[in-house]
């Protein structure tokens, strides 16, 4: 089965957004990652998360310790995305 033209196009995009940052498939990120990758405060990070803010991305954390999966990072990004051509 195919996919949809606009789901290739994000899976492709995904893809090359995780390479141009070195960040292979799979990997765990810091919030210090994702702050640095979404050009973003740590601080705005751990807001979200505290607040289940619409933009908060989703995450693991194991007691004190909070990892975001790649794949959601980016994600998050493509979804932020405004189309503007119609």
């Amino acid at each position: 089965m195919k996919n949809h033209p606009k789901t290739e196009f994000k899976n492709e995009l995904a893809e090359k957004v995780m390479r141009s940052f070195g960040i292979a498939s799979g990997s765990l990120l810091t919030d210090v990652q994702v702050a640095k990758l979404m050009n973003c405060s740590v601080q705005t990070l751990r807001n979200q998360r505290s607040r289940s803010d619409e933009h908060s991305i989703p995450h693991i954390k194991w007691g004190r310790c909070v990892r975001y999966l790649a794949e959601d990072v980016v994600a998050s990004i493509l979804e932020s995305r405004i189309d503007r051509t119609n």
